[in-house]
């Protein structure tokens, strides 16, 4: 059977549930492997990670690098300007393509800020790379800019969601007002929710996920918030069906935007309205979705004001399914692939 290699630095597969379809469609294995071997080292140490995966990983990359893999495709999911990137000459493989959601490719505006950096980025990708696939547009264009070699070798291919979340009739009356999935940090805008809380006291929200900041969010959020914590795919599918907007005011950071928000394609497929700020990828969402409102993140809560249009829901539910179902976005990657060949 033929093989594809996926190689991320932290692993996130549900970032790849197109390509595994595509895979499964032509019968190639995928083989995922994690890249940042110190990390996974550090979490074994504390008891988060298993010695198996710790084991699968070292075995599957010193693979690579003995030249085990050389008729094997890899994707290879990396920062920039990361030291990563050093690995590019060692990999044995057959063909080598970048995948990445960051939007900013004029080096200033990185997460991993280094003249070093760049300069590895700079020398190793024209040469050892074939081709990219990028999340949005933004990041595509941004892309070909800076390495101009590629321009006819980058691709646009979205993240998807599982068909789980589809198929759903009509609007249905729903029970909370507002809405809130992610991780709880401070790049999240959490505060900007417990702020307007505080002022639309007759609303009720909800606080879905975890993170190092939840027994703060907890501490300071008011009687109409309830922080639900981590929740399962079937009981989030359900709370997006009694919530009528999703509130996602991403903070710009040193290193972070909001470079794509699959929560916001989970939501709208479930008929929510979205207000969020005006990062690349809510922007880029934003020409998809008529059910996006898109505000600045200096004034969030003086500019959530929304009506429910129910057309416009339903226009954003069908538009989800129409772009960012697996079996489309598997479509994406194959057409992709395939032009390499």
């Amino acid at each position: 059977m033929e093989r594809l290699i996926v190689l991320h630095q932290y692993g996130v597969k549900n970032h790849y549930l197109g390509l595994e379809r595509y895979c499964q469609n032509i019968q190639k294995e995928i083989i995922w492997l994690e890249l940042d071997i110190f990390r996974q080292f550090v979490l074994f140490l504390f008891g988060k990670k298993k010695i198996g995966t710790f084991y699968k990983n070292i075995k599957g990359i010193t693979s690579i690098l003995l030249g085990k893999n050389k008729r094997d495709d890899l994707i290879l999911g990396i920062a920039p300007f990361s030291f990563y990137a050093i690995v590019l000459p060692l990999l044995k493989v057959n063909r080598i393509f970048l995948h990445t959601s960051w939007p900013y490719w004029d080096g200033e505006f990185v997460p991993f800020k280094s003249i070093l950096g760049k300069y590895i980025w700079d020398t190793f990708l024209p040469r050892f790379l074939s081709g990219a696939f990028c999340v949005t547009n933004i990041c595509k264009n941004s892309f070909i800019e800076r390495y101009p070699k590629f321009i006819n070798q980058t691709y646009v291919v979205h993240h998807a969601i599982e068909d789980f979340w589809f198929y759903e009739n009509g609007i249905e009356e729903r029970e909370y007002d507002y809405v809130f999935v992610g991780r709880m940090v401070e790049e999240k805008g959490l505060n900007n929710i417990l702020d307007l809380a505080r002022i639309k006291t007759s609303s009720s929200f909800l606080l879905v996920g975890d993170g190092p900041d939840i027994e703060r969010i907890k501490k300071n959020a008011t009687s109409n918030v309830s922080v639900l914590g981590r929740k399962s795919r079937g009981d989030l599918k359900r709370i997006y069906h009694k919530s009528k907007t999703l509130l996602l005011p991403s903070l710009t950071s040193y290193n972070w935007v909001e470079a794509f928000g699959i929560v916001i394609i989970e939501a709208s497929s479930c008929g929510c309205n979205v207000v969020t700020t005006k990062h690349p990828g809510p922007c880029e969402l934003a020409t998809l979705l008529p059910n996006i409102t898109l505000v600045n993140e200096n004034s969030f809560n003086e500019e959530v004001l929304i009506e429910t249009d129910k057309s416009l829901l339903l226009k954003s539910r069908l538009n989800v399914s129409e772009h960012f179902s697996i079996d489309r976005v598997a479509s994406k990657w194959e057409l992709g692939l395939k032009a390499y060949d």
